[in-house]
């Protein structure tokens, strides 16, 4: 599936499954759901901690190109973000249309890629061993919607009581690997 402009993201743990559930609406009038697993989160979340400084970084000309002064843009431009987001519209259920079907894809590869400056794609992947057909699809996100997703994430995360907090962005030496190649994880 092609990448899609983001209308609407929800974040929210279930506790039954013991699982984040994200749901995107597009501005296609489609919503997609993936389920978010701790192990997967736990892979996950250093990298888009880098993704989001790095994204900043690359709209922005700074004078000291280094980890710390990235991650304090990041920092800057989250405060920003999240004062101006708007987290109080309910998330609109009903007639969407879901190209995955209903039940949400259970995340096991994701992939990073940047997009120009100030746009990276993620792609996420369902490859289940009993499955011949793969599901999976492509979202693009700018500095803005990553950090809400951030945003999103860190709440369900505390709501879960998982031992994971949504992280400070990480150098390359600390094991964050470079934008411009794609990172598999699962």
């Amino acid at each position: 599936m092609a990448g899609m402009d983001i209308h609407q993201l929800s974040v929210s743990y279930a506790r039954e499954h013991d699982r984040i559930l994200v749901r995107i609406n597009t501005t296609a009038g489609e919503e997609l759901r993936l389920w978010l697993t701790q192990r997967l989160l736990r892979s996950l979340l250093p990298h888009l901690g880098k993704a989001a400084a790095d994204l900043e970084a690359s709209r922005t000309a700074l004078a000291d190109n280094s980890e710390q002064s990235k991650q304090l843009l990041a920092e800057l431009k989250k405060e920003e973000t999240l004062k101006s987001a708007d987290f109080k519209t309910p998330f609109k259920k009903g007639e969407a249309k879901l190209p995955l079907g209903a039940e949400p894809l259970l995340v096991t590869e994701v992939r990073m890629k940047a997009r120009g400056p100030g746009k990276l794609e993620i792609a996420f992947e369902e490859k289940l061993p009993e499955t011949t057909n793969p599901r999976g699809f492509k979202i693009a996100l700018q500095p803005q919607l990553m950090h809400g997703l951030l945003h999103l994430l860190g709440t369900a995360l505390t709501t879960s009581e998982w031992p994971l907090s949504t992280p400070a962005p990480t150098s390359v030496a600390d094991g964050a690997l470079p934008m411009d190649k794609p990172k598999y994880l699962n």
